[in-house]
């Protein structure tokens, strides 16, 4: 355990920064979700978090599982320089390899969804923003454990979209203006942190074409990672198309706002884990008898996040969505309540799945237990959906974590020799 004491400050500071970054990116929207929710009502909220769900996926493509991949290795190769240049010409040549199968998957979403058929100017709004997004470096900053700069960088953009937003958004028919500002602060955060990166490591001219081979060498090393990320979000994101087709503009709006607060609540858990994954890497290299102790710790604190957000969320369901959302948002109190129950079991599957497996490069079987969770997941979506309607979407994540927790902890049950 004595290379994680001596990290011990570094950790502290980064999660504090990143829970500052997440402070920009979670819990401002929180802050201002009750004027954005009321000023706009609940048909035109439904609509922009269709268009933010799409953008998510934008966003995983284009990231292509570089905030594990990425980060993992930049922390082992951190203190070399000319290895830092060339990996990350590779991962930006990459990422400009992946925008135009980007705008084909957002041309294919115009026909077959159809709010972007009836409104394709919110496609293209958010596309702008998730494509930014996906080329902001933030996994370098993290690899070299700089997170006051990432911080540093949301907490000033996103706050200054939020203001202009204050603003300038004054009636349902400025709706769209929410999406335009917040892909431009997407797109500063992204302009930022790359100048910062290229000033970091002294050189500019990082992306060379000679590169193309070792960048799709990285993409075939990434789908991996990347499999991890987007795969339980596709399947999420078929669920909530299907879901708009049984729901009223009016209901949509309800969903998206007990989806906003749970996934502002879950969020508690990224600053912690991200701080603690490259740490987790980098001793599971050096100390492995150590690891298992040290996860045990990470999972006490981080379950019981889960487990006190669990009690808060069903004691005070009606006075946080009405707090947050306005009255018109109160039948939403409900299905707040069934997203909770799912924050304690992805605690666990955190834990297990994303530090665990992931440090002692179990990547594979990661993968693997993710699809299999996330076809699970789908199927109790399906089957409950006539009966539970609205409630089907927190339930098949409820049965997701858990079948993911299951099978993983068979896995290491069953693999005493998991290290090798």
């Amino acid at each position: 355990m004595n290379f994680f004491f001596k990290k011990q400050k570094s950790f502290a500071k980064n999660t504090f920064y990143l829970y500052t970054s997440h402070l920009a990116d979670y819990f401002l929207t929180l802050f201002f979700l009750p004027f954005i929710a009321r000023t706009i009502g609940a048909v035109e909220f439904g609509k922009i978090g269709i268009a933010q769900t799409f953008g998510i996926v934008i966003i995983l493509l284009m990231e292509f599982g570089s905030p594990l991949i990425a980060t993992r290795k930049i922390s082992i190769i951190k203190n070399n320089n000319k290895s830092i240049i060339n990996y990350l010409s590779c991962i930006l040549l990459s990422k400009i390899m992946l925008i135009p199968i980007c705008l084909l998957i957002s041309l294919l979403a115009i026909f077959c969804i159809p709010i972007f058929k009836n409104e394709p100017f919110l496609l293209l709004l958010v596309l702008v923003g998730a494509i930014s997004q996906g080329f902001a470096p933030i996994w370098y900053f993290q690899g070299i454990e700089k997170m006051k700069i990432i911080s540093f960088s949301k907490v000033v953009f996103r706050l200054t979209g939020f203001i202009f937003i204050l603003n300038f958004v004054r009636s349902p028919n400025d709706s769209w203006l929410v999406l335009l500002i917040f892909s431009t602060s997407s797109l500063c955060i992204s302009i930022y942190l790359l100048i910062k990166m290229f000033f970091d490591v002294g050189y500019f001219n990082i992306i060379k074409f000679t590169n193309l081979k070792n960048s799709l060498l990285f993409l075939k090393k990434s789908y991996q990672s990347f499999f991890l990320t987007i795969v339980p979000s596709v399947f999420q994101g078929i669920n909530i198309a299907i879901l708009s087709t049984y729901l009223t503009p009016l209901h949509l709006g309800y969903f998206y706002g007990a989806n906003r607060i749970y996934r502002a609540i879950n969020s508690l858990y990224s600053p912690i884990s991200q701080a603690f994954f490259p740490i987790i890497s980098s001793m599971a290299a050096k100390e492995k008898e150590s690891t298992k102790e040290l996860l045990r710790v990470y999972l006490f604190v981080i379950l019981s996040l889960g487990l006190i957000s669990l009690l808060l969320v069903l004691s005070f369901s009606k006075l946080i969505v009405v707090t947050i959302l306005g009255d018109e948002f109160l039948p939403s109190h409900q299905l707040l309540k069934f997203f909770s129950i799912v924050l304690p079991l992805t605690a666990i599957s955190n834990t297990l799945g994303r530090q665990f497996l992931m440090a002692i490069n179990k990547d594979s079987f990661f993968v693997l237990s993710q699809l299999l969770a996330s076809l699970v997941g789908f199927l109790s979506f399906i089957y409950f959906l006539n009966d539970l309607k609205i409630y089907a979407f927190p339930v098949s994540l409820i049965f997701y974590e858990l079948f993911s927790i299951v099978l993983i902890t068979i896995f290491l049950l069953k693999n005493d020799s998991v290290w090798e």
